[in-house]
């Protein structure tokens, strides 16, 4: 199998490069759909681990009828819906979202410590692994990681590169983790290395060879291409399959709306 690149050099440029990356609103999906479809993951002794750990989603769905009676519920984000999607709805990032949330992996957290049981920790601890990965992959302003009072949402720069020792560090645990051949995620899935590694190249090479003073790793995201194509299909009637000539036709419309909003100020 033919090894995947993090860069190419640029056609008209040789001292440019293209990063190649997927899209981490992808990634973070698809962790979530596999850990929902496997039920019980078995993840390798690292990041800090002595021995292997097994996160299971059952326990998420076990906390909403705990706190069934509570008028106060820690883990306010766990809905139905989040827990039990339908095929469609598993592509909805709020969603995801909020099964990766900072009060459902609080929630886990404090019943372990309540009930005295590790398997609760072991799902807590999966959770935050990969709430903390899309938290650095989704930084979009500097002001954030103050905000929240978390040095790893702060923009990447020659002061702050903490994110990508967590990248390199959750690249071994995913390689070793496949390595394994336990019960995981899927081999699409495990590709998601790629956009670490491929982030973490393209945050020093922005540093280094284009003297970027930080860098915002929310903004290499599908979500601005998403918007665009959704507009287009709006306009000609929500058809999701479009020809090219009817993309061309509605990239009319949008910069003659446009132009009619500038002009109206």
């Amino acid at each position: 199998m033919r090894k995947l690149m993090t860069s190419i050099p640029y056609p008209q440029e040789e001292t440019k490069k293209i990063h190649l990356l997927f899209d981490p609103v992808h990634n973070f999906k698809n962790i979530y759909n596999c850990f929902q479809q496997v039920k019980v993951l078995e993840c390798p002794s690292t990041l800090g681990r002595s021995e292997t750990f097994r996160p299971n989603f059952a326990h998420l769905r076990e906390i909403p009828f705990k706190e069934s009676h509570f008028k106060v519920k820690q883990a306010h984000k766990l809905t139905l819906k989040a827990l039990n999607p339908t095929n469609l709805e598993k592509t909805i990032v709020k969603l995801v979202d909020a099964v990766f949330h900072e009060s459902s992996i609080g929630a886990p957290k404090y019943y372990s410590k309540e009930d005295n049981t590790q398997e609760f920790k072991d799902t807590a601890e999966f959770s935050e692994f990969v709430r903390t990965m899309w938290n650095i992959l989704n930084v979009k302003t500097p002001e954030v990681g103050y905000e929240k009072r978390n040095e790893l949402r702060e923009p990447i720069s020659e002061k702050n590169k903490l994110s990508l020792s967590f990248f390199r560090d959750f690249v071994n645990f995913l390689i070793e983790w496949q390595d394994s051949k336990a019960p995981g995620l899927t081999a699409e899935t495990f590709l998601t290395k790629q956009t670490f590694l491929a982030a973490a190249y393209l945050a020093e090479y922005l540093l280094l060879d284009e003297d970027f003073s930080s860098v915002l790793l929310g903004m290499f995201q599908s979500d601005p291409i998403k918007k665009r194509f959704g507009w287009v299909r709006q306009l000609r009637g929500g058809i999701y399959y479009i020809s090219v000539r009817q993309i061309l036709e509605a990239e009319k419309k949008i910069r003659i709306l446009s132009l009619v909003k500038f002009l109206g100020k």
